[in-house]
């Protein structure tokens, strides 16, 4: 049982999560529940910043720029990371390596929270 999550991913450039005091930079959870609630929240913040973002490059009257096109590519892909994440969280599997189905550790989900692979996996990819 996790008895204190510290999620020192929420920068001052990072979304706040509603309804949770901050103390500076940091939040401090005290079960395990809160903090994947808090993970949650800052997934679905991501997807909807994102598709906001998508939508904005897409109607953009300069589609054909390499750069642009290039961030179209990555926005679809991070798009695609958070939605597996939040439908593993909704079937249960959040937080399991995809490779050697372990738990991911939380200081890992804490920073990217649509992390597949677990530290070592990706290390070795």
């Amino acid at each position: 049982m996790i008895t204190a999550v510290n999620l020192s991913c929420f920068t001052p450039a990072a979304p706040r999560l509603p309804g949770i005091a901050n103390k500076g930079y940091q939040q401090v959870f005290t079960d395990q529940e809160t903090a994947r609630a808090a993970l949650a929240a800052a997934l679905e913040e991501q997807y909807q910043l994102r598709t906001k973002q998508l939508t904005g490059l897409v109607t953009a009257a300069n589609r054909a720029d390499p750069a642009t096109a290039a961030t179209i590519v990555s926005c679809r892909q991070a798009l695609a990371d958070i939605a597996r994440a939040l439908r593993n969280m909704a079937e249960g599997r959040y937080g399991e390596c995809e490779s050697c189905e372990q738990p991911i550790a939380l200081q890992r989900l804490e920073i990217l929270p649509e992390a597949r692979l677990c530290g070592p996996c990706q290390q070795h990819r």
